[in-house]
């Protein structure tokens, strides 16, 4: 059995912000460190982003196919595992994928919410929440069940998204 630890000064740690994890996955090596890059195209799946899904492994193929489509567009992007979110990064996050934890009236019972930020709030019936988390970026949340819901319009979002992220 595995579990999470937050990495900090309080907890001893000289690397404040990462997340390591203790037990018997600390022991499997130096690719445990929640990063996953992209080669020659192709996303490459670490074993991270595998553990992520143990809960609810049939949104892995939606997670999987989101993220080739991310990949084949950006290169450049990197991808971070933690425990309740896995990010889409350029410098900064734009764009996170996190299975639910808590059942919200109106959404489905099981989804893959992926979140973006954008300089502006979109209003659309996909949306299912959008917050302004600061003065000019709002975080917008849209609960995906197949991966046929990885539209045109989503898809959208998520490269105006990236071009935010570079920007700000």
């Amino acid at each position: 059995m595995w579990m999470w630890t937050r990495c900090c000064p309080t907890f001893g740690c000289t690397e404040p912000g990462k997340n390591r994890k203790s037990g018997a996955a600390a022991l499997r090596g130096p690719w445990a460190r929640g990063r996953a890059g992209v080669k020659g195209g192709a996303a490459v799946m670490t074993a991270d982003e595998l553990l992520f899904f143990d809960r609810l492994p049939r949104f892995l193929p939606v997670y999987a196919a989101l993220k080739d489509a991310l990949a084949a567009r950006h290169p450049g992007m990197t991808v971070r595992v933690a425990r309740t979110q896995i990010s889409f990064r350029s410098r900064y996050v734009f764009a996170m994928v996190s299975l639910p934890r808590r059942r919200f009236r109106g959404w489905p019972k099981e989804y893959l919410l992926v979140s973006f930020g954008l300089p502006e709030q979109r209003v659309s019936p996909r949306i299912a929440a959008s917050a302004e988390a600061c003065p000019g970026r709002w975080t917008h949340h849209v609960p995906v069940e197949q991966a046929g819901e990885l539209d045109a319009q989503l898809l959208g979002w998520l490269e105006e998204a990236w071009q935010f992220s570079l920007v700000k």
